[in-house]
């Protein structure tokens, strides 16, 4: 068991053993407990996003965004916070505004972080909103805190909702902000040349948005004749406030839309498409992690139609062109460049290598002299065959 863990079992033994939490409404943004908590909690709303996220969702949790209108009043008895799960301060501040809104009086924010995720500062805030914290266990450079609200303890609502306009591929679109996910929501300058290659494909096409974060790339092709548009991402923050952006703005009367919860890692539904456009992440965390990025951009290219065409937008230090053989650079800047490929329409061809994403480097045991290398190099090119035969 991880020390994050045992800090938050210790904790928990001492504030409420979760044998007794039966009556008990939860808010939490922390996986370890989630089986448990929800299998004895009256309510449970989850704050957590990530993939955990949605495997507890099936448990009965209530995915929740941090808007005190989306759960009942005084309805949350004991909120579970982790600064691990709420990157930044406005995320964090987004989290602890929403549940100390709706915790009943006497309820109790625990906070678990350590010392490199700002845990004194939000030590602090919790100090001014509720008057008081309390160290329940610490060690190993982490804390876990808890706030009791008072019977009148006035604590400040929730921070208003931003919306702004936003010019992206030709298209204006009317925005909400969106502290903690992506960009805050906004348009970044990856996506803007990603944009600006795929308008001119968008007319008429089946698209899919992987990896959508809170949609404006895909309501942009839309607004350029998209026939219809998939938005995948399994950040469910994103994908409130997605919710939000369509509805507030105002689409082609043909255009239909499917917005999917998915771990993109492991497959893309609702294919195939005749365009996928990507903005592929590559961090775990504060970690960079290139094979991240590399299953995304291998699940798009899996749900697209013979004949469709991909686009990725990414860092340039990402080796985009090794995770799609074949690939043309099509638009960039310094920071960032834009791939696209085309699934061949010839299956044979595909399965030869031609156009499969699979990196030169990932032919094993190839030499370029003697009859040993090209015995080698024939072994290598029918791994890859019968690797693409079973995807």
């Amino acid at each position: 068991m991880s020390d994050a863990v045992s800090l938050w079992r210790k904790a928990l033994a001492i504030w409420l053993p979760l044998q007794h939490a039966e009556a008990a409404g939860f808010c939490v943004s922390t996986e370890p407990f989630l089986p448990e908590i929800a299998a004895r909690a009256r309510h449970l709303a989850l704050w957590d996003w990530r993939q955990s996220a949605l495997a507890a969702c099936a448990l009965g949790a209530q995915p929740w965004g941090g808007d005190p209108a989306d759960l009942p009043p005084a309805s949350v008895d004991i909120a579970l916070l982790d600064l691990e799960t709420l990157h930044g301060r406005a995320s964090f501040e987004q989290a602890a505004r929403g549940a100390a809104a709706v915790l009943r009086p006497r309820g109790t924010l625990l906070l678990r972080g350590g010392n490199a995720n700002g845990v004194g500062g939000a030590a602090r805030r919790l100090r001014d909103w509720f008057g008081g914290v309390e160290a329940l266990a610490y060690g190993g450079g982490h804390r876990v805190l808890a706030a009791v609200r008072g019977e009148r303890t006035a604590l400040p609502g929730p921070p208003a909702v931003a919306w702004e306009h936003a010019e992206l591929g030709g298209a204006v679109l009317r925005v909400r902000r969106t502290p903690g996910v992506f960009a805050e929501g906004l348009v970044d300058a990856g996506t803007g040349l990603l944009a600006e290659a795929a308008t001119a494909l968008a007319p008429g096409r089946r698209v899919c948005d992987l990896g959508c974060g809170t949609g404006l790339l895909g309501l942009a092709l839309l607004a350029r004749g998209a026939s219809t548009c998939a938005f995948c991402d399994e950040d469910l923050r994103a994908l409130a406030a997605l919710r939000a952006n369509l509805a507030a703005n105002t689409l082609p009367p043909a255009a239909s839309t499917e917005v999917q919860a998915v771990d993109a890692t492991m497959g893309v539904p609702g294919g195939p498409y005749d365009l996928v456009v990507c903005n592929p992440p590559f961090h775990q965390g504060i970690a960079v992690s290139h094979a991240l990025s590399e299953a995304v951009v291998r699940a798009g290219w899996r749900a697209l139609a013979p004949g469709g065409t991909m686009l990725v937008v990414g860092m340039r230090f990402l080796p985009l062109d090794r995770w799609l053989s074949g690939a043309e650079e099509v638009a960039g800047d310094r920071a960032y460049r834009v791939l696209a490929a085309t699934r061949p329409r010839d299956a044979a061809r595909e399965r030869r290598g031609r156009g499969w994403p699979y990196a030169p480097s990932e032919v094993k045991g190839t030499r370029r002299r003697g009859g040993r290398g090209r015995r080698s190099q024939r072994e290598g090119a029918a791994r890859a065959r019968d690797d693409a035969d079973r995807v």
